[in-house]
């Protein structure tokens, strides 16, 4: 559902049979980044990347974009002005799809 970097690891959050799982990977999220170029997985902040197939709502937040994704409970995860305008055009994308 979304990816989230520590350092030299990530944490891959995914469900399974309705529970949130975190299987920790050690890699770094940019070489994430290019390997999962043909995905629906995108970067949005320094520390994230998000599966659009979650993605439900993008608003503005207190500091600028978040993303809500489907989860329960929800879950915002932060977009950063670096990233807002793939952001932006990717939500539209695939939102349209659902």
């Amino acid at each position: 559902i979304w990816i989230e970097s520590d350092d030299n690891y990530v944490h891959i959050k995914y469900q399974n049979q309705g529970k949130m799982l975190d299987y920790l990977l050690r890699n770094s999220l940019k070489r994430l980044v290019d390997d999962l170029n043909d995905t629906t997985i995108f970067r949005c902040h320094r520390k994230y990347m998000v599966n659009f197939d979650h993605a439900v709502a993008l608003r503005k937040g207190g500091v600028g974009l978040v993303l809500e994704l489907d989860t329960q409970p929800m879950v915002e995860i932060p977009v950063t002005d670096t990233y807002k305008e793939d952001i932006s055009l990717a939500f539209m994308k695939y939102s349209n799809r659902k």
